[in-house]
């Protein structure tokens, strides 16, 4: 809820008769959330309220196989096993769930990785340039032929 006191000040006074659009101004809020609010509250208490029932844990598909998970990672630390293969060896073993939830789970495990730092360099104009290596030929006039530039 974004403001627990607004909402039951809202409630309280509907219930004693104050019309949405005296609410509305008296709150300095618009009539449609206060149409919102009182909405919500008429809802919660119709299905029973009370804060909102979480579901229970299911066990995953990939419960079974998170040990032989942890021994994979353990194995190929260097470099870093992928998800795509450790896919296809836990599929060997007999998993039958997405490669979603196993991405999921390895994102937990191994953490966000930071990328490695932009180092750039600052220099004054005319202290670094570029170069280009192909070969060019010239006509030069003084000695009329053409000329390779390096």
């Amino acid at each position: 809820m974004k403001d627990e006191l607004l909402e039951n000040m809202v409630v309280t006074l509907h219930s004693r008769g104050w019309a949405l659009r005296e609410i509305a101004r008296n709150f300095g809020i618009s009539r449609g959330r206060v149409r919102r609010i009182i909405g919500r509250n008429r809802y919660q208490r119709d299905t029973g309220g009370g804060p909102q029932r979480t579901k229970a844990q299911r066990a995953s598909l990939l419960d079974t196989y998170k040990e032989y998970i942890t021994e994979l990672l353990d194995q190929y630390k260097d470099p870093p096993i992928t998800n795509q293969r450790i896919l296809e060896l836990i599929r060997e073993k007999g998993y039958q769930g997405g490669k979603t939830i196993l991405g999921d789970y390895l994102a937990g495990v191994r953490g966000k990785k930071t990328g490695e730092p932009v180092v750039c360099v600052e220099t004054t104009p005319g202290q670094r340039g570029s170069h280009d290596w192909s070969e060019y030929y010239i006509w030069f006039s003084d000695v009329d032929k053409k000329e390779k530039v390096i």
